[in-house]
């Protein structure tokens, strides 16, 4: 009789250990918050549903969570409310306030996205709506940089240190702050440099313009443009180069350039043209080409005001 009730024992200790095991494996596994020292995981986009690969930004959830419904602008302007009661930024804010940042903006320019976690976390005592930003792949998203945005500061994770850091505290990339858009509209040349002369363009009868124009879908604006150049001189030297392709480096124009984070090249394939250009202050650009005289090769540098 004993061994029968030790037998029934050690059964009933089975079927709890078993069930256990189960209820374990199906717990939801959380992003890493500070102070676990994780990384953030690849999203799998059969888990998340397809993004859309043209917008920089998306309201994806990983872990097999639905997607977050898109708030409507009066929500995007106020803030969300959990179960339990705390407020932090909806979704839309949180973007909006992040593509307000000069580090941000240099990221979406070079193709990054952002993505919309689900997640909350209480940051410095400041609920926070957690915000990825990473790379957008054909099955699925890499998180590479995470954000905890709060109603009044975003934060950034540094995972070498394991913390959490008030943007804007690092120190920022001198040009950063510009963007695509800024070098929409018009500009002409007031000076130029060649091998360490500094010349006034009026000074050499030099009269040259650049005008970048934003390209159009069916009346609704794209962030691509479009370069036209002219430049004349008093020898009768003249150039002219029409919807020349702008596209995007991440690279210094030269060595010592104020625009430490990207310039420009413009291209026309069919004169085998190219000219590279950065902007180094929010009314001037500088170009860069390279030319050849007397069988010698030589650059050239052109200093540019928005007109």
């Amino acid at each position: 009789m004993k061994q029968c009730w030790i037998g029934i024992l050690l059964a009933l200790l089975l079927i709890f250990s078993l069930t256990a095991c189960k209820d374990a494996n199906n717990a939801a596994q959380p992003l890493p918050t500070a102070g676990s020292g994780g990384k953030l995981p690849e999203i799998s986009k059969t888990e998340t549903g397809d993004m859309n690969r043209d917008s920089s930004e998306s309201s994806a959830v990983p872990d097999g969570k639905p997607d977050m419904i898109p708030p409507s602008d009066k929500e995007a302007a106020a803030v969300s409310v959990s179960g339990s009661g705390a407020e932090y930024p909806a979704s839309e804010q949180a973007f909006e306030r992040l593509r307000e940042t000069e580090i941000v903006r240099y990221y979406l320019e070079l193709g990054m996205v952002m993505l919309d976690t689900g997640l909350q976390e209480t940051v410095n005592g400041q609920n926070c709506r957690i915000i990825s930003l990473g790379t957008d792949h054909e099955t699925h998203f890499v998180q590479e940089i995470y954000y905890a945005v709060s109603c009044d500061t975003i934060y950034t994770y540094d995972q070498i240190n394991d913390e959490w850091l008030e943007l804007g505290s690092e120190p920022s990339i001198p040009g950063a702050e510009f963007a695509m858009s800024d070098l929409e509209g018009s500009w002409q040349m007031v000076e130029g440099e060649v091998e360490g002369w500094r010349y006034s363009a009026a000074d050499e009868g030099i009269v040259s313009t650049l005008c970048f124009t934003r390209i159009y879908d069916s009346n609704i604006p794209t962030t691509d443009l479009t370069a036209d150049f002219d430049r004349m001189d008093e020898n009768g030297n003249e150039a002219h180069e029409r919807n020349m392709e702008v596209k995007f480096l991440d690279e210094l124009l030269y060595y010592g350039c104020p625009n430490e984070a990207w310039s420009v090249q413009l291209l026309c394939e069919e004169e085998g043209v190219s000219y590279f250009v950065a902007i180094t202050d929010p009314d001037t650009l500088e170009l860069y080409f390279s030319f050849e005289k007397n069988g010698n090769s030589g650059a050239s540098l052109a200093y540019y005001r928005r007109i």
